[in-house]
């Protein structure tokens, strides 16, 4: 309870500062344009591919120079969807840390005084773990941010 409210105390700044970083660090317009890059050069070795093949249906060519080139383009879709689906994690990624700092704001925003008495729901709204040493406990909140209080 103490460590809630030293963070209940400085709600105000906190939640400025949260707001801050949501806005700073988890903007994903960057990530998202990339994302977009990737999908239409993905569609486009897609669209090179299949007009190859269709290419090499029509016309009589030598195998082994159409197999060199095919793999060459598949490798390259291979590694274009590789770096892909890393954004994707990425993103995805950012977006959960996000959503997780906004529910902390909105659970901080709905206490004004400190507590004097365990909720359970607070409590798990709140905190991600402790870290309980032999004289303090360190804290660890949903939003990143933590607090060390002296074990009695």
């Amino acid at each position: 309870m103490q460590a809630i409210n030293i963070i209940l105390s400085k709600k105000s700044e906190i939640i400025d500062n949260l707001l801050y970083i949501t806005q700073v660090i988890y903007c994903n317009n960057e990530l998202e344009a990339k994302e977009k890059a990737m999908k239409n050069d993905i569609e486009s070795i897609l669209n090179e591919i299949n007009a190859f093949v269709m290419d090499n249906a029509k016309t009589v060519s030598d195998q082994e120079i159409y197999q060199g080139q095919y793999r060459i383009l598949v490798c390259k879709y291979d590694s274009l969807m590789g770096e892909y689906d890393r954004l994707k994690s990425e993103i995805n990624a950012r977006n959960i840390r996000l959503e997780r700092i906004c529910m902390f704001i909105r659970e901080l925003k709905k206490h004004k005084e400190p507590i004097s008495e365990f909720d359970s729901a607070l409590w798990s709204s709140l905190l991600e773990h402790i870290i309980i040493n032999k004289n303090e406990a360190t804290v660890v909140f949903r939003d990143g941010s933590s607090v060390n209080v002296a074990v009695k």
